[in-house]
């Protein structure tokens, strides 16, 4: 009897083992399901990482190709506005009316510049501002709003 009872109660300690251990096992198995399919979202990500990148570069090569054809006019442009002396601002600011070339480039330089009464006396107003060059030459187009664009 002694015999019967301790092996019925180690079957059933033996029954609990190895339900726990069934449990472990499944509770693995659940672990390394989603570790795959974590790694196989990163290999996803990753590969979509890779075309946006190769995109990217592609799009910025011909940005800068784009803009390497524009920085030369920039700069003729500076230099021309760094020749304007007083007596050529003060010889348009006589005029009764502006020709209409000079009118329109004073137009755009004011919106630019954040000034959008584009009147013939805000025109002269600004001309005849002290350092108005200057200030034409420090103008930093990264400042420009996107309304004024």
């Amino acid at each position: 009897d002694v015999l019967a009872r301790d092996a019925a109660q180690q079957k059933k300690q033996l029954a609990a083992k190895q339900e726990q251990a069934d449990k472990a096992l499944e509770e693995i198995q659940a672990s390394m399901e989603k570790a795959s399919e974590q790694k196989k979202e990163a290999e996803a990500l990753k590969a979509q990482l890779g075309v946006e990148g190769k995109d990217l570069a592609a799009h910025t090569a011909e940005i800068e190709k784009q803009l390497s054809g524009v920085q030369p006019l920039l700069d003729a442009a500076k230099e021309a506005v760094g020749h304007i002396k007083a007596e050529n601002l003060n010889e348009i600011r006589a005029l009764k009316m502006p020709p209409e070339a000079i009118r329109d480039v004073l137009e755009a330089v004011l919106c630019v510049m954040g000034i959008f009464d584009t009147s013939w006396i805000s025109m002269k107003k600004f001309l005849a501002q002290r350092g108005v060059v200057q200030s034409i030459l420090d103008f930093d187009a990264h400042d420009l709003k996107a309304d004024v664009r």
